[in-house]
């Protein structure tokens, strides 16, 4: 019978001094120090062991401060609140360093969020403002200037919070959307949370998850890599004001405030409420920050709008019943098993099932159609796979463990067999497309799904409007094929289809044999970047007249149209900011 450590905080102190809502503060790495701000304008400086105050930075701003961040080297740190600038700070002189911003290039509204970027040396400085804009200044250039760098503009509505991890930069705004910048190559990532406004988010600590608080009392775990809601956690109310949320430094649980006050803590994987700190504070609980030492966890600050800044130590407790929840889990997991295999189901979205490798097709010169069988062949197990969803494909090569998404192009209760649509790519990139390649009839892998967002429902919108580059075509073909053969869907479908070249176009013959046997339900336009010299059709990349030609814009559809996207991060990227232009708002668009 093995025993944990289960979370459970006690009260050990608390910090008086500020004068209305505490917003922020922040914790130094050796745990001794803080940091925090809010609405009277000031930042204080405290000493976390002794419950000390050490310092107060005043002068900076005259409106409340809405957030701060720390360099790496804990010599400085930057502020944001209500004003277009943000302020940096010498910690140990107090003194302001330098004003960013403030400039006609500047922000032209209030900074809700900043964070410094760690992976340039904390050389650079990012905010996040109300005008819906991200903007990133360099302190290499000294006073020489205090204009940004770069703006990211792509946000619809106000970006609520910034964060950085190694080369990333991670945005939440209240159009819905999470925002994740590769700023070393230039590629944009979004995934679609829904309606609510999204207020904070966080990295997890090995950099594999994003964790998001909504405006609709609910924590949501993405997987980063995937897009893939992974959990939700419930019971706080959440639905005014944007609270910061956090991941213990083992990724074990997951904390954050309430604006009844209290402080919730939830287990990672389970989702479920571990702890309840009832009426923490006398007001919302606007920010948690923890803390760890080389052992377990030791410290939480909680900050709320009651001025106050309260002290919690975490109380080590070792349960047995630790190991009920690991056989409740495992029990669930085997019930779900059971459930698949009464009604046959080959695939499992929790569990890796091997597949066998039975044909490999080439549909174009680097594009091969694999068709992997279920382990028993003879009982024709269901391939159930909903429209639009993906699998995780798993192998191990070179000794290592890799997973990659993708998206079937089965119909959705195809018996006995899996196909998987692949672009091979030349070394030293497309890894696992490479070994895929390399397999031989009767090799097998695993799989595991079937996982997504995306749903399907007959006749809920009179539009599609497609999408979709390259290999981005695999996630519509089996949607265009199953809605245009069911005599009860009256869906109209329009797509837009990018390819580098005449020959790089998949499934050419059945899109187009679509589109003559059924002219009123399908409209089909190819567009090429290197088109041959009788080519009639789009040239160069997808545009805002192509999309207004072949699909319309927001104001013609009446809201009875759904855009879907799937191609490369940047074609993705410039579709994204074509359909905003053309009207199309968060709720009108699924990327794939």
């Amino acid at each position: 019978m093995e025993k944990s450590a289960a979370l459970s905080f006690q009260r050990c102190g608390i910090l008086r001094d500020h004068q209305g809502a505490v917003h922020v503060l922040r914790l130094s790495s050796s745990g001794k120090y803080c940091l925090s701000a809010g609405a009277d304008k000031n930042v204080r400086l405290w000493n976390v062991e002794k419950q000390t105050l050490i310092k107060t930075y005043a002068g900076g701003h005259g409106y409340p401060i809405f957030d701060l961040d720390v360099s790496s080297s804990n010599s400085q740190f930057v502020s944001v609140g209500e004003e277009k600038f943000a302020v940096v700070w010498d910690v140990q002189s107090g003194r302001i360093i330098r004003k960013l911003g403030g400039t006609s290039s500047g922000h032209t509204h209030r900074i809700n969020a900043v964070c410094y970027a760690h992976m340039t040396e904390d050389s650079i400085i990012c905010t996040a403002s109300y005008d819906r804009t991200v903007r990133f200044f360099d302190l290499r250039a000294g006073n020489r200037s205090s204009d940004p760098i770069q703006v990211l503009d792509q946000s619809a509505d106000s970006v609520t919070d910034v964060c950085s991890f190694q080369y990333e930069i991670l945005t939440a705004s209240v159009d819905g959307y999470l925002r994740l910048y590769d700023i070393r190559t230039g590629y944009i990532l979004m995934d679609y949370l829904g309606p609510p406004p999204i207020g904070k988010c966080c990295f997890s600590h090995d950099g594999n998850c994003i964790l998001a608080s909504c405006l609709d009392s609910c924590l949501r775990l993405i997987d980063k890599s995937s897009g893939d809601c992974l959990a939700h956690y419930k019971g706080h109310c959440n639905e005014e004001f944007a609270l910061h949320c956090q991941l213990t430094p083992d990724d074990a649980f997951v904390v954050c405030g309430s604006e009844d006050g209290s402080i919730y803590s939830w287990e990672l994987t389970e989702s479920i409420i571990v702890q309840r700190l009832d009426r923490a504070h006398k007001s919302t609980v606007s920010c948690v920050a923890l803390h760890s030492n080389a052992d377990d966890l030791s410290l939480l600050l909680s900050a709320s709008h009651d001025s106050t800044i309260q002290l919690w130590k975490s109380i080590v407790i070792l349960v047995v019943t630790s190991c009920v929840r690991i056989l409740w889990s495992r029990g669930r997991r085997k019930t779900l098993l059971r459930g698949n295999q009464a009604n046959n189901l080959a695939l499992d979205p929790f569990e890796f099932r091997p597949f066998k490798l039975i044909e490999k097709t080439e549909v174009t010169y680097n594009v091969r159609l694999f068709r992997f069988a279920t382990s028993d062949p003879q009982q024709q197990s269901l391939v159930h796979v909903e429209l639009g969803k993906h699998v995780y494909a798993k192998a191990w090569i070179n000794g290592k463990e890799v997973r990659r998404p993708y998206n079937p192009i089965n119909k959705p209760n195809q018996k006995g067999y899996l196909d998987i649509l692949v672009k091979v790519y030349p070394s030293p990139y497309g890894l696992f497309s490479r070994y895929l390649d390399s397999l031989k009839i009767g090799d097998c892998i695993e799989f595991r799904g079937p996982k997504g967002k995306f749903q399907y429902e007959r006749n809920k919108k009179k539009r599609l409007g497609m999408l979709a580059g390259g290999t981005g075509i695999t996630p519509l073909y089996p949607l265009i094929d199953t809605i245009l053969n069911d005599p009860l869907d009256r869906t109209q479908i329009s797509l837009i289809y990018a390819n580098h070249s005449e020959r790089d176009i998949i499934f050419r013959n059945r899109l187009e044999s679509f589109a003559t046997q059924f002219p009123n339900r399908f409209k089909l336009y190819f567009v090429l970047n290197e088109p041959p010299d009788s080519w009639s059709q789009g040239v160069g990349f997808i545009n805002e007249k192509h999309i207004q030609q072949h699909i319309g814009h927001a104001s013609s559809t009446s809201n009875s149209a759904l855009i879907l996207v799937c191609g490369p991060p940047a074609m993705t990227k410039a579709m994204m900011i074509l359909l905003n232009k053309l009207g199309y708002k968060g709720e009108d668009i699924f990327k794939f």
